[in-house]
């Protein structure tokens, strides 16, 4: 049996918020690269815009990997 401890469960909700706020800024930074990209022609911020996009995804799997333990913490409790 396992035993969840109230400061896992807010320490793991904290860190989920903050996940989420910082996708939203990725995935607005990563379409302000690609915009500004396109319009000067420059594959260099374009590619950086792309990798912002890679930083999101990362987010996205972090975000899931989160839920999942919290899921599973409470399934096991």
């Amino acid at each position: 049996m396992h035993l969840k401890l109230p400061v896992e469960e807010k320490v793991s909700s904290k860190v989920s918020k903050i996940l989420k706020w910082i996708l939203v800024l990725n995935v607005l930074v990563f379409a302000i690269k690609l915009f500004i990209g396109f319009k000067a022609f420059s594959l260099s911020i374009i590619a950086d815009g792309i990798h912002s996009a890679i930083d999101s995804f990362n987010n996205v799997l972090g975000i899931v990997m989160i839920a999942d333990r919290v899921k599973n913490e409470t399934i096991q409790a």
